[in-house]
């Protein structure tokens, strides 16, 4: 229970990570794209070209930064919860 009150109270755990941009993820690179196209993979080269598309079209740092505050709420309300029910 310590633990998970330590990560409730937004202390940092083993697992936790830190939101960072898009571009320090696992984003196709374009390294990977040129050697699937020299060794002549082109289903690799589409999916790597859509994957990077995806990325680019839908991971900002406005999307990340939700995405945290909302795991941050939710840390928040659970932390509430369990100190409402030491207290009773």
């Amino acid at each position: 229970m310590t633990t998970r009150l330590s990560w409730a109270a937004g202390l940092p755990t083993s697992g936790a990570r830190p939101a960072t941009s898009t571009s320090s993820t696992n984003s196709p690179r374009p390294k990977e794209i040129a050697y699937a196209q020299t060794h002549g993979n082109a289903k690799r080269v589409d999916g790597l070209e859509t994957a990077l598309a995806q990325m680019n079209a839908n991971c900002t740092d406005a999307v990340l930064r939700s995405d945290a505050q909302r795991k941050v709420d939710e840390a928040h309300a659970e932390l509430e919860r369990v100190l409402t029910q030491a207290s009773q």
